[in-house]
This record gives C-alpha cells, sequence and structure tokens, in this order.
C-alpha cells in the first residue's frame, strides 16, 4: 500500500511582469520577455539582466517548477523558440540557455556575454544553494492547470495551499516577530489553528493571501491590494517570514504532535473533502503518508523512527482502525487513542477506519 502524489506543482502566468520567488533564494524576480528585475526580500538589493530577442513574443510564459526548484521562461518570437530557465546554483543565480534558434545576447550589469543553447551564466554570486530536507507534499484534489492569474480569480484554497505548503519549505528559514502589517494575518491564521476553528480557517487564510502576496507568492509588508484588512508598516520588516512561518500553521490544520499522540486533521476546514499528505516528517523522525475522503481517514502509512508507544486520534466520528506491519496480515483492530507499542524500523499500515 503506498500513498504518493503524482501531480507536478507548477504555477506558471503568461502576464508580463509578474513577479515570482525564487525558490532556495532570497530574491524575487520580475519577469518580462526581454528582462528580469532581481529584488532581494531583506537588503533591498537589486539587480536586472537583459536577453537580445527581437519581438513581439507569442505565448510568453514563466513557471515555476517546485520538483526542480527553478523558474522556466520560454517564448516565441521573430527569430524561433527559446527557453531558459533560473536557478540557484553551486555558486549563486544561474541563468542556463535549455532552448534557442542560436546564440543569446545577455546584458548582466553592464557586461555583455553570449549563450548558446545548454550553456549556464553566473549572473549573481550569492553563495551556494542551502540544501533542505524532502519537502512535505500536499494534495488537496485540485487538478486544473495553475495559471496563477486564474487560480487569484477563483480564489480556492484546493489549489492554492498546496503550492503555499509547498513554497514554505523551500526557502532559507526567517524567524518573524512582527505582528504588524500583513504580519497580523499570519498571526491569525496561526491562532485559528491552535484553537481549531475550522470554520473560521479557510476564510482567514484567503485574506491573508490577497493581502500579503503579490504577484506568484512575493511576500509584502503591507496590504499591497488595499483591501483594509491591515495596516501600513511605516518600518519594513524582511516578508520572507510570512512565507516560511506558514508552513507549521497550514501543516497543524492536518496533523498536530503533541508527543507521542498523533492527532490526523485536526482543524482541516470543510471544503477540503479529500486529500493527501506525504512524506511527513515527525519530530522524532518517523514517516506518515495519509489520505482522507468524505472528510475522514481512509488509509495511512507510518514508517516507524523509534520504538515507544503511539496514539493516535482522529475526528470524533471514528472509533477504530486496523493496524498491520505487513500487507499479508489480517491486521489488528484498535481503539482511537489506544496505546500501540511500536519498534524501530517497523513500517505500519492503517486502514479501516469505522465508527
Amino acid at each position: 500500500m503506498r500513498i504518493e502524489i503524482k501531480d507536478r506543482l507548477t504555477p506558471f502566468s503568461h502576464v508580463p511582469g509578474t513577479c515570482f520567488v525564487l525558490p532556495y533564494s532570497f530574491f524575487e524576480v520580475q519577469a518580462f520577455p526581454t528582462k528580469l528585475i532581481f529584488a532581494h526580500l531583506e537588503t533591498q538589493e537589486k539587480f536586472e539582466i537583459s536577453f537580445s530577442v527581437k519581438g513581439p513574443h507569442r505565448d510568453f510564459t514563466v513557471a515555476v517548477d517546485l520538483d526542480k526548484g527553478c523558474l522556466r521562461v520560454f517564448s516565441h518570437t521573430l527569430e524561433g523558440y527559446y527557453r531558459y530557465n533560473v536557478a540557484m546554483g553551486d555558486k549563486g543565480i544561474e541563468v542556463t540557455l535549455e532552448r534557442a534558434f542560436g546564440k543569446v545576447d545577455v546584458l548582466c550589469k553592464e557586461e555583455k556575454f553570449s549563450l548558446f543553447p545548454k550553456q549556464t551564466l553566473l549572473v549573481k554570486n550569492s553563495g551556494s544553494k542551502i540544501a533542505f530536507p524532502e519537502v512535505e507534499n500536499l494534495s488537496l484534489g485540485g487538478n486544473k492547470q495553475l495559471d496563477w492569474d486564474l487560480v487569484k480569480r477563483r480564489g480556492q484554497l484546493s489549489e492554492i495551499l498546496p503550492v503555499w505548503f509547498r513554497l514554505s519549505q523551500v526557502f532559507p528559514r526567517t524567524p518573524l516577530s512582527e505582528s504588524r502589517g500583513t504580519a497580523k494575518l499570519l498571526r491569525d491564521c496561526q491562532t485559528l489553528v491552535q484553537d481549531k476553528s475550522n470554520l473560521s480557517i479557510g476564510a482567514v487564510s484567503l485574506t491573508f493571501f490577497a493581502a500579503a502576496f503579490q504577484g506568484v507568492f512575493v511576500p509584502r509588508c503591507d496590504d499591497h491590494s488595499f483591501l483594509g484588512v491591515a495596516e501600513a508598516c511605516e518600518e519594513k520588516f524582511p516578508p520572507l517570514g510570512l512565507i516560511t512561518e506558514s508552513h507549521q500553521w497550514i501543516r497543524g490544520m492536518f496533523f498536530e504532535e503533541k508527543g507521542d499522540d498523533w492527532h490526523f486533521l485536526p482543524c482541516v476546514p470543510q471544503e477540503f473533502h479529500a486529500g493527501r499528505l506525504v512524506h511527513l516528517k515527525t519530530q522524532a523522525g518517523d514517516r506518515v503518508d495519509f489520505e482522507w475522503s468524505k472528510k475522514q481517514m481512509r488509509r495511512a502509512v507510518i514508517k516507524v523512527a523509534k520504538t515507544r508507544n503511539l496514539r493516535w486520534h482522529f475526528q470524533s466520528s471514528l472509533g477504530s482502525l486496523r493496524v498491520r506491519s505487513s500487507l499479508n496480515q489480517r491486521g489488528k483492530k484498535i481503539r482511537k487513542g489506544e496505546a500501540l507499542f511500536v519498534e524501530e524500523g517497523q513500517t505500519l499500515y492503517l486502514d479501516h477506519f469505522q465508527k
């Protein structure tokens, strides 16, 4: 029994000038057909690079490939099709020309370079890419393409939250002590999850998303859309923490640890009828994959990292479940909250959740 998420998360936009966050870095990128403008989210340092590609441009697209951790930019021009990637490399920010009609001249910091297909240019020496552990992955049943302008118009958390959750894990952890400006909306979400207010968290998190993020999840200290939901900040704070600190409250809607007591779906919003959370790592190092449907737990796979007694808790409508250490076993029925002795290295399969 394997629980997987096969869908790739690749939000994209066709609108020139849309802002993106560059995974594994402190930079945002504003993308145009022949120019990229980089801005450091903490120091406000800026630089830009230009491409000598003649327009007009057709089907211009910028996408965040969250599996590869890069931006992909591509377009059809009078000279032909070209595509390049922007990513954090071993020494800093790199641009790789994947496909092109021939040589492409690049102007970077008043220096001119020539790129041929499959060549890479270091455009910013900002240190090596930060290594992150395997990211936790969330799916809420959304199957539409993530054209971000349409995503924002639809306003469906089932499309927005998996991208938000993934992005919250691919940036340097940035502690945020502020409660001013849009950080106040972050604190509201954290409080609602702590209080298990599943009837309110959906609407409040959508408000937070609309006010605090520009383009494709570029964080802002102020209510950039002037929605009237956050006071203006006279003194700005580093906004990247608005993304990184979102990981815990989003995770807390679906999974909560209290020592060796695990709570599944403790604050899941009512609109999330079905979903999956995989590659979840507990404080003790266990790996947990689980799924739910019709608003109730359906299956879980646990790879135990430490010998101890575990207790599992689910929705009040469920009273028991079956536990197996092998798919060939008939298994054992236990009550919700009943302590079960588990051993390091075991793989446990949970199913047959019943009232």
